[in-house]
């Protein structure tokens, strides 16, 4: 078998597998596992106890009860009163599962660029020294290699901040200068650090992020950019074919409406694992569940496009009729952080029962 992607789903997808019973080796076209970071690393609150790994609490950076939403000088606020979400050290994580991989006897090629190749139908891998006809190939490459998904650009930069702020919070920015999402700031490391970031239908992103400092209110010191695509949508029609399974992004599984994949990559990975584990070769088990996935998915999608797209008064108009809804902090409390449909569903019924 064979993982093509050293990504935090590749990564899982190859212990799992190999802990699993199967003979794995797994490909990855970068020198060092964990690099170059993407993503801002905040994922559910049980993220690293998914796994069944232990020892990885140590990875944690901030833990999250709430956030704020800021636009055009208005700001709505929520704490939910329980942890819903944490950020973890990305690059640390990934180079521990390479550990765990390692281990369990995982043959890991870092440097090794490798093509998806399909003939007859069938997946076939093309490393420097040659062709190769795998049992199956778990694709998970990232979103470049998905054509069906919808991305932009993204721009992230770590800050050292002049002034502590609150470490529980996220604040996410809506502007008219960021067309198409949005911008965050993520405090880290008792909130003395942050990750600043955004991502709009704008490629000028360098530039914007000044913006996003100024309606932050903080003063920092810049140390350093890191980035890469952010998905918003097209989630929903990206599959499987014989002997070929995506998973993470290349599969599509990121939350439109916040861009974030880890967590449900990692689900993913922990139903195809267990769906090859239990002998289930034709992986009806695991498609059952990504079918529902992508049915949630593409419901955020339309949702996301909706909201996106409202000039910057309604926009703020929606989201205060949103954080006025009664029980607002009790719904997103019980709700689950990564399934953005039944959260929504749930504050609409909310919503309908106060007027009636």
């Amino acid at each position: 078998m064979c993982v093509v992607g050293g990504g935090p789903a590749g990564l899982l997808a190859a212990c799992k597998l190999s802990e699993a019973g199967f003979d794995v080796t797994l490909y990855e076209e970068h020198k060092t596992v964990g690099y170059p970071e993407h993503c801002t690393g905040i994922v559910r609150s049980d993220f690293l106890s998914m796994s069944g790994y232990s020892d990885l609490e140590s990875l944690e950076l901030s833990r999250y009860k709430g956030g704020r939403v800021v636009m055009e000088g208005r700001e709505f606020s929520i704490d939910t009163g329980t942890v819903k979400a944490v950020m973890i050290d990305r690059p640390a994580y990934e180079a521990k599962l390479a550990e765990i991989a390692a281990s369990s006897g995982v043959r890991i090629r870092l440097g090794s660029r490798v093509d998806i190749l399909f003939r007859a139908g069938k997946p076939v891998i093309r490393t420097s020294e040659g062709l190769e006809i795998p049992d199956m190939v778990i694709g998970a490459r990232g979103p470049w290699y998905n054509p069906a998904l919808r991305v932009l650009p993204g721009l992230q930069a770590r800050v050292r901040l002049q002034e502590r702020v609150d470490p529980s919070s996220v604040t996410v920015f809506f502007s008219r200068g960021l067309p198409g999402f949005f911008g965050w700031l993520a405090p880290y490391s008792e909130g003395r650090y942050a990750k600043l970031g955004l991502a709009a239908t704008t490629k000028n992103l360098r530039a914007l992020l000044p913006e996003i400092a100024r309606m932050s209110g903080v003063k920092h010191e810049l140390l350093g950019y890191f980035g890469g695509r952010v998905v918003v949508g097209g989630v929903y029609t990206n599959g499987s074919s014989p002997g070929y399974v995506p998973v993470g992004d290349e599969a599509g599984l990121v939350k439109p409406l916040t861009g974030g994949g880890l967590g449900l990559g990692a689900r993913g990975v922990l139903e195809l694992s267990s769906s090859l584990g239990r002998g289930d070769l034709s992986l009806r088990r695991y498609r059952y569940w990504l079918a529902k996935t992508k049915q949630s998915l593409l419901f955020s999608e339309i949702v996301g496009r909706f909201v996106f797209s409202l000039p910057s008064s309604l926009k703020a108009k929606a989201f205060e009729h949103t954080f006025s809804i009664p029980g607002f902090g009790r719904v997103l409390r019980a709700s689950d952080f990564d399934d953005h449909m039944s959260a929504i569903l749930s504050l609409m019924r909310s919503s309908l029962a106060n007027l009636f």
